[in-house]
């Protein structure tokens, strides 16, 4: 009997507890001239104003009823908005009026999107990576190099000179001249210089860090420890040699399946929202005046429309 008697007295509390936030929330927090602001509306409000300005308001009045001065402004202008009819002003009225549509719909696909529920992709993605794996995990081939650079920029560098030097540095290579030697004797690149000519970047076809045609010296190389020919670039004549070539490989499962998944998400939304709005469109049962449309139409000449 007690235990009943707990759950009724219970039960009542919740229930006015509903009510009083109900009615808390209906309650009247600004009333001015002929409108008035409920509590649960302004709260709606604030939750759109920058984050900054929420926690200024606390302490700063000022601030503060400006931007409740910015609200009311908008609420009232809004509230003008309404008071045109299409009879009083149809341009205006009819411009307003598809505004007002097109945002809704607008935000309605939003909402949409974001309330739909999407199934695990997992399964899909690794199906999608089995039948494709090339295309989604392919880590290139990667080259390391070090080099010799005869550093020959603009007009007054002689790159014919240059070149016959480059020629004979690299004919003492390849009848075995130490490489960190003639590094230090002929290179003018520096930063690579306290490195013993080694290129800090790995290089990649097609990559961007290291100029083009310098790859492709590298890339031309058929072995680790042997040279490439006189390469020119925009910063003078290499000679490079390959240090270690480090060849394609496929990235990990777990690293290249959570991308396939979100991109597959994104796919079943974009197909979920077309598939939405073709099923918005005229139905099969609908009645459509073709005649009236065309009289609509007529009005809107190539003639008038140049004119206008």
């Amino acid at each position: 009997m007690k235990c009943r008697l707990y759950k009724f007295v219970l039960g009542c509390v919740v229930v006015m507890l509903m009510i009083a936030t109900k009615a808390d929330s209906n309650e009247v927090i600004i009333k001015d001239d002929d409108i008035s602001i409920s509590k649960a509306e302004l709260s709606n409000a604030i939750k759109y104003w920058a984050k900054k300005d929420r926690s200024l308001a606390l302490k700063d009045y000022v601030l503060r009823q400006d931007l409740i001065n910015s609200f009311i402004i908008n609420y009232k202008l809004a509230g003008k908005s309404d008071e045109i009819t299409a009879e009083s002003d149809p341009v205006f009225y009819w411009q307003s009026q598809f505004a007002i549509r097109n945002l809704k719909n607008k935000m309605y696909i939003e909402y949409y999107s974001r309330k739909l529920k999407v199934p695990d992709m997992m399964e899909l993605a690794k199906e999608v990576l089995m039948a494709s794996r090339d295309k989604f995990a392919t880590l290139p081939e990667k080259r390391k190099a070090s080099h010799i650079l005869l550093k020959c920029m603009g007009k007054d560098c002689n790159r014919g000179e240059k070149k016959i030097t480059a020629e004979k540095i690299l004919k003492k290579l390849k009848e075995g001249a130490k490489f960190e030697e003639l590094v230090e004797k002929y290179s003018d690149d520096h930063a690579t210089k306290i490195r013993q000519g080694k290129v800090k970047e790995d290089l990649v076809l097609g990559g961007t860090k290291v100029d083009p045609r310098f790859v492709s010296g590298a890339f031309s190389i058929d072995k680790v420890g042997e040279y490439s020919g006189v390469v020119s670039t925009r910063f003078g004549l290499h000679i490079i040699r390959l240090d270690e070539l480090i060849p394609s490989s496929f990235k990990p499962d777990k690293e290249v399946l959570p991308s396939i998944v979100t991109k597959l998400e994104k796919r079943y939304k974009l197909l979920s929202k077309k598939v939405l709005i073709k099923s918005l469109r005229l139905s099969k049962e609908s009645k459509v005046n073709q005649d009236l449309i065309d009289e609509i139409l007529k009005e809107y000449t190539l003639d008038s429309e140049v004119k206008n």
